[in-house]
Protein backbone atom coordinates (compact mmCIF):
# COMPACT_ATOMS: atom_id res chain seq x y z
CA UNK A 1 0.00 0.00 0.00
CA UNK A 2 1.14 3.50 -0.76
CA UNK A 3 1.35 6.10 2.01
CA UNK A 4 -0.90 9.08 1.37
CA UNK A 5 -2.49 11.98 3.17
CA UNK A 6 -5.85 11.35 4.75
CA UNK A 7 -8.95 13.13 3.53
CA UNK A 8 -11.48 14.78 5.81
CA UNK A 9 -13.91 11.95 5.07
CA UNK A 10 -11.36 9.39 6.26
CA UNK A 11 -10.70 11.44 9.38
CA UNK A 12 -14.42 11.65 10.06
CA UNK A 13 -14.77 7.89 9.63
CA UNK A 14 -11.89 7.34 12.06
CA UNK A 15 -13.53 9.62 14.64
CA UNK A 16 -16.90 7.89 14.23
CA UNK A 17 -15.45 4.37 14.43
CA UNK A 18 -13.36 5.20 17.49
CA UNK A 19 -16.45 6.56 19.25
CA UNK A 20 -18.25 3.32 18.43
CA UNK A 21 -15.37 1.41 20.06
CA UNK A 22 -14.17 -0.34 16.88
CA UNK A 23 -10.71 -1.88 17.24
CA UNK A 24 -7.87 0.05 15.65
CA UNK A 25 -7.03 -2.94 13.45
CA UNK A 26 -10.60 -3.06 12.11
CA UNK A 27 -10.51 0.69 11.37
CA UNK A 28 -7.24 0.27 9.46
CA UNK A 29 -8.65 -2.65 7.46
CA UNK A 30 -12.05 -1.07 6.79
CA UNK A 31 -10.56 2.21 5.54
CA UNK A 32 -7.66 0.53 3.72
CA UNK A 33 -5.03 2.57 5.55
CA UNK A 34 -1.37 1.87 6.08
CA UNK A 35 -0.94 1.01 9.76
CA UNK A 36 1.82 3.58 10.35
CA UNK A 37 -0.28 6.30 8.69
CA UNK A 38 -3.19 5.55 11.03
CA UNK A 39 -1.11 5.58 14.21
CA UNK A 40 0.78 8.72 13.12
CA UNK A 41 -2.57 10.40 12.50
CA UNK A 42 -3.72 9.59 16.03
CA UNK A 43 -0.42 10.70 17.55
CA UNK A 44 -0.17 14.01 15.68
CA UNK A 45 -3.80 15.04 15.67
CA UNK A 46 -5.39 13.92 18.92
CA UNK A 47 -6.18 16.45 21.61
CA UNK A 48 -6.09 15.18 25.19
CA UNK A 49 -6.26 11.58 23.94
CA UNK A 50 -9.49 12.30 22.04
CA UNK A 51 -9.57 12.25 18.24
CA UNK A 52 -11.69 14.90 16.51
CA UNK A 53 -11.87 14.97 12.70
CA UNK A 54 -12.34 18.75 12.42
CA UNK A 55 -9.42 19.45 14.77
CA UNK A 56 -7.25 16.86 13.02
CA UNK A 57 -8.01 18.34 9.61
CA UNK A 58 -7.21 21.85 10.84
CA UNK A 59 -3.81 20.68 12.16
CA UNK A 60 -3.02 18.84 8.93
CA UNK A 61 -3.93 21.90 6.83
CA UNK A 62 -1.73 24.09 9.02
CA UNK A 63 1.22 21.73 8.54
CA UNK A 64 0.59 21.77 4.79
CA UNK A 65 0.68 25.59 4.76
CA UNK A 66 3.90 25.93 6.76
CA UNK A 67 5.68 23.35 4.67
CA UNK A 68 7.96 20.47 5.44
CA UNK A 69 11.66 20.92 6.04
CA UNK A 70 12.49 19.12 2.77
CA UNK A 71 10.60 21.75 0.76
CA UNK A 72 12.53 24.71 2.16
CA UNK A 73 15.49 24.35 -0.21
CA UNK A 74 15.02 24.44 -3.94
CA UNK A 75 16.88 22.07 -6.22
CA UNK A 76 20.49 23.11 -6.73
CA UNK A 77 20.27 25.96 -4.22
CA UNK A 78 23.53 26.95 -2.56
CA UNK A 79 23.75 28.67 0.80
CA UNK A 80 26.14 31.28 -0.62
CA UNK A 81 23.38 32.52 -2.93
CA UNK A 82 20.73 32.77 -0.21
CA UNK A 83 20.19 35.87 1.89
CA UNK A 84 21.05 35.95 5.58
CA UNK A 85 17.35 36.38 6.40
CA UNK A 86 16.47 33.31 4.35
CA UNK A 87 19.18 31.25 6.07
CA UNK A 88 17.84 32.33 9.46
CA UNK A 89 14.30 31.41 8.42
CA UNK A 90 15.47 27.99 7.27
CA UNK A 91 17.41 27.46 10.49
CA UNK A 92 14.41 28.35 12.66
CA UNK A 93 12.11 26.00 10.72
CA UNK A 94 14.57 23.13 10.72
CA UNK A 95 15.55 23.53 14.35
CA UNK A 96 11.93 23.10 15.38
CA UNK A 97 11.98 19.56 13.96
CA UNK A 98 13.42 16.77 16.13
CA UNK A 99 16.84 15.46 15.09
CA UNK A 100 15.43 11.97 14.75
CA UNK A 101 13.06 13.11 11.99
CA UNK A 102 15.81 15.10 10.24
CA UNK A 103 17.98 12.00 10.08
CA UNK A 104 21.11 14.13 10.36
CA UNK A 105 22.76 16.72 12.56
CA UNK A 106 20.75 19.80 13.49
CA UNK A 107 20.92 22.88 11.26
CA UNK A 108 22.64 24.79 14.05
CA UNK A 109 25.52 22.37 13.67
CA UNK A 110 25.38 22.34 9.87
CA UNK A 111 25.25 26.12 9.49
CA UNK A 112 27.71 26.97 12.24
CA UNK A 113 30.73 26.19 10.07
CA UNK A 114 29.28 28.20 7.19
CA UNK A 115 28.47 31.14 9.43
CA UNK A 116 31.86 31.02 11.15
CA UNK A 117 33.81 30.80 7.88
CA UNK A 118 31.99 33.76 6.38
CA UNK A 119 31.99 35.74 9.63
CA UNK A 120 28.40 36.77 9.13
CA UNK A 121 27.07 39.29 11.62
CA UNK A 122 23.47 38.90 12.63
CA UNK A 123 22.57 42.41 13.64
CA UNK A 124 18.81 42.44 13.07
Amino acid sequence: MKHKQLTFEQRYAIEHMLKEKHSKKSIITTLGLVESTFYRELKRNSKKRVYNAHYANMLAEERRKTGHYKTIFTSGMELDNASIQYNLLVMSKLNSIPRKINGFKTPNYLFSKYIHENKLAFSG
